[in-house]
Order: C-alpha cells, then structure tokens, then sequence
C-alpha cells in the first residue's frame, strides 16, 4: 500500500516542478515505482494467464519482460539526463536514512534466503522490512519540499547564494542557465 502511495508525491511532483530535469526525475521514479509495484505483483499473471498463452507469437511473459525492460531503460535514461537533479537529491538525503533503508534491506536479503530465519519466520520478516522501506520512502517524499529544493538548485541561486540559504543548499552546484531549463507553462 505504501508503494503505491508513493506514486502521489511524485507525480505530483512531476507535474508541479519547474525545472526541465526536474521533470526528468520525477517521472523516473514514477517508472521506478511502477517496476517496483510490478515485482511486488508478480503472482497475479499466474492466476489468469496459462504457459501457453502467445500474443504475435511470443508468450505472455515474453512481452511482460520487453515491457518492463523497456520501463527500466527509459527510466534510467530518464536519471541520466537530470543527474545534476539526482546528485543534488542524494546530497541532501541524511544518512542515516541510507543507513538505515541498507539495514533493512539486508534483513529482508536475510528474511527472503531464510538464513537465521525458519521460513515462516524469515518470510515475515521479509514482508516487515519490505512495508518498512516503502513507509519510509513515502514519508521522505510526503516531507520533501520541491520548490525550496529547486529553487537552491536553479541558475540564480547559484549566483547569489547568500539571498537564501536552508537545508537544501547542499543541493548547490556550479551549473549553467542551459542545463537547467525552466519549464514554460504550455509545456505543463
């Protein structure tokens, strides 16, 4: 459930952002939560559609795999043209959130392969660890403030950094006007 309300804030985000590669990034973590929500739903394609289903050919789970390959590649490709946008957003992510969403992922590596863990047993904490991250993730992004964030990022601020400064100015970099096009309001 929290995987999927996850996709509120950042579409919202998405569509409220004001930076080019802002866009960029919102909607790749959109992808990435679709992906993510796919992998969590990966049973129910078993109850409807049998081995030998073909669509042109191929089966079902042919064209699942090229759709979400494809998901992926446009993501990725979606991160890399606004990895000034990612770094700024990793720098300024505390650490221990990363230390603590790696511990947990590492208790569900645990739970998921059973070691220390009955099966029973490793299958909860797998689930448990599994509900956390995604908790997490949608209170992270719940609490983000966009326009802050990007307006620590933009061109402007860059230059005259003492016209404001926040939690975000970690965020800054030395970048050009060109690299971080604002978005026209037709282009929304």
């Amino acid at each position: 459930m929290a995987l999927l309300l996850c996709l509120i804030p950042s579409a919202k985000y998405a569509f409220n952002s004001q930076l080019k590669i802002g866009w960029l990034f919102w909607v790749a973590s959109i992808l990435i939560f679709i992906s993510a929500i796919r992998r969590e739903l990966s049973f129910i394609p078993k109850l409807f559609i049998t081995e030998t289903y073909l669509i042109l050919g191929r089966s079902y789970y042919w064209w699942e795999d090229v759709f979400l390959i494809s998901i992926a590649l446009i993501a990725l490709a979606f991160l890399v043209l606004s990895w000034r946008y990612l770094w700024g957003f990793l720098k300024i992510t505390p650490k221990a959130l990363y230390v603590s969403v790696t511990s947990l992922v590492f208790t569900q590596y645990l739970g998921e392969n059973g070691i220390g863990f009955s099966h029973d047993a490793g299958v909860m904490v797998e689930e448990i660890s599994e509900a956390t991250i995604y908790l997490i993730d949608f209170l992270y992004l719940w609490r983000f403030k966009l326009s802050e964030f990007e307006y620590n990022l933009s061109p402007d601020h860059v230059k005259n950094p003492a016209v404001h400064s926040s939690s975000y100015s970690d965020a800054q970099s030395e970048v050009s006007e060109d690299e971080l096009e604002y978005k026209s309001p037709k282009s929304c």
